[in-house]
């Protein structure tokens, strides 16, 4: 039984082995980047990145923090932070 398994591994290994690199390269380029960019929907943002483009649009747009929306951090806290 062990020798079979290990004769499978010897023979996936030399299929690998025999792979090409450029056209792993290429493989791996379009499933890790290329296909992400185009199913990737840049419309919705969730979490915390949409904190991060809400909170300065809203200033833009001329509202005040902690006045009209609330930030992820303690004004208090800078302030001690500030001084000190």
């Amino acid at each position: 039984m062990i020798g079979i398994i290990l004769s499978l591994f010897g023979a996936i290994k030399e299929k690998v082995d025999n792979i090409n690199p450029l056209l792993l390269t290429v493989a791996l380029f379009m499933i890790f980047l290329l296909l992400p960019l185009i199913t990737y929907n840049h419309t919705t943002a969730g979490g915390d990145i949409a904190e991060y483009l809400n909170n300065p649009l809203r200033v833009i747009n001329g509202e005040l923090p902690y006045q009209d929306f609330w930030l992820l951090f303690l004004l208090l806290l800078l302030a001690f932070f500030h001084f000190f």
